[in-house]
């Protein structure tokens, strides 16, 4: 547990508890705020990597008188149900608040908490709060997308201007600020271009403020759609599919790139590697499989222990989703993920073998459950068992579901990355993987990086990596 300092606007700032989230140098990096009016219990969290695709957010009240703290906000409705369409930034519109200040006047149900405080709604996932001069702000995951909202005497309306998009992550600090006088600021995020700083006087859309620095950067920027696909059980299951801007609807070799987590979310990002395969012609599919974020705590609980291979399945239905949609050719399809993502990336290629994957890339993930156990962090083991299964109690389904213990069924040429240093995933993982493949004569490719840990953090490594990584997919998907 962390304590980190936060500042806020129109109110104080002071420190925060942080849990469930990356220890300090970690390349999962941790994004949050804080805020509350003196005297007034609050506490909001929120954090998201940068580098693998693992996210969480909580929002939680805490008296700052005793300390004490209660009321999270985390959400309860699974994503087969939540049908909605996908967001229309540039429009305003009224809507039941997913945030509510707590008053004298309020319903007997929220007067449970202090008066003061601000309630999460269960049934929905909210990213930041901002609090100021009595107004506040708070953006709203919706389908994977921020919606930005500002309550103005209980008026709680939509801000309107920014284009489709997403908190930003690249930045130290709070994503979402709030002036005394209503002005909203965001750091904003998209697919296609690194971030910005929108701004928002009270009452007016949303302005471009600082532009995103494109150095140029024209050609090859992916258009984004929300989609969805039935899986193996009839549920639909929700990711974004990025094509080469202005390129026709045909069938391309597709690449499906995995978050980590699991409980991650594929969420409108700047993402050099994925803006690589997009300019390299590739279309580029991330699912948010059962498990992810972002739709509700059942949802995030559907692959849990026992349940960890309906979300592979779910990972084969949009391979073969792609196919008969007529978005990729059956035999052009790759896989890519990164940690728990480069763990669905193995098992995608050896427990659903029969899809043809024409190419993999694991990056830094799990290729064996009891060796990954045994060497991970010794923090790391009670919380991955309760979402991954007790490494002796559930040993031999963790075993049954070990790519490494089935690696005759694994017919796609693979290219693996890890670090060294790897405290999460260690690098015996890939080691192990690789050198078994290469003595049954099988296609691996192999980039070792002594100077890096979970995932790649230096530049260098990634400049260096990445343009392997689309090279990789080209030799054997085409493009």
């Amino acid at each position: 547990m962390a304590r980190m300092k936060a500042a806020t606007s129109g109110g104080r700032s002071g420190s925060w508890e942080r849990t469930g989230a990356a220890p300090a140098g970690s390349p999962t990096a941790p994004i949050g705020s804080i805020t509350w009016s003196v005297g007034r219990p609050m506490a909001a969290r929120s954090w998201r990597s940068r580098t693998i695709g693992m996210s969480g957010s909580s929002i939680f009240m805490r008296s700052p008188r005793t300390g004490a703290r209660s009321s999270s906000s985390r959400t309860t409705a699974p994503a087969s149900r939540r049908r909605r369409s996908p967001m229309v930034a540039s429009s305003s519109r009224r809507t039941a608040p997913a945030v509510t200040r707590i008053t004298s006047r309020s319903s007997s149900r929220a007067a449970a908490a202090p008066e003061g405080s601000y309630v999460g709604s269960p049934a929905r996932v909210v990213d930041d709060l901002a609090v100021a001069n009595g107004r506040y702000a708070y953006a709203l995951n919706v389908d994977g997308r921020s919606e930005v909202h500002v309550v103005d005497a209980d008026d709680d309306r939509v801000i309107p201007g920014l284009p489709p998009g997403d908190l930003a992550t690249d930045l130290i600090g709070s994503s979402l600020a709030l002036a005394p006088d209503g002005t909203v600021a965001v750091a904003w995020a998209r697919f296609d271009a690194p971030s910005a700083v929108y701004v928002a006087r009270r009452g007016q859309d949303a302005r471009l403020a600082v532009p995103p620095q494109m150095a140029g950067l024209a050609e090859g920027l992916p258009d984004e759609e929300l989609v969805s696909w039935p899986s193996f059980d009839g549920r639909l299951i929700p990711g974004f599919l990025l094509r080469p801007r202005g390129a026709a609807k045909a069938a391309r070799p597709t690449v499906i790139q995995v978050h980590g987590g699991p409980e991650g979310q594929a969420r409108p990002l700047w993402n050099p590697l994925t803006v690589a395969l997009v300019a390299s012609g590739f279309n580029v599919l991330q699912p948010n499989v059962r498990g992810s974020s972002g739709y509700g705590r059942a949802y995030m609980s559907l692959d849990d222990v026992k349940l960890r291979m309906d979300s592979v399945k779910d990972l084969d239905a949009a391979a073969g989703w792609l196919a008969t949609s007529g978005v990729a050719p059956e035999d052009r399809i790759g896989v890519i993920g990164g940690s728990y993502g480069g763990f669905m990336t193995l098992a995608a290629i050896t427990f659903c073998a029969d899809r043809n994957w024409a190419a993999a890339v694991d990056i830094v993930g799990i290729g064996k459950w009891k060796t990954f156990f045994e060497r991970t962090s010794p923090w790391r083991r009670p919380l991955r068992a309760a979402e991954y299964g007790d490494p002796v109690k559930d040993a031999d389904f963790l075993e049954s579901i070990s790519p490494l213990n089935f690696l005759e069924r694994i017919r796609a040429p693979l290219l693996v990355i890890h670090g060294a240093n790897d405290p999460r995933v260690p690098v015996e993982e890939a080691e192990q993987l690789v050198s078994a493949l290469r003595a049954r004569d099988r296609k691996v490719e192999y980039l070792r990086y002594e100077d890096e840990g979970h995932g790649l953090a230096k530049a260098k490594n990634r400049a260096d990596a990445w343009p392997k990584v689309v090279a990789f997919f080209e030799r054997q998907l085409g493009a």
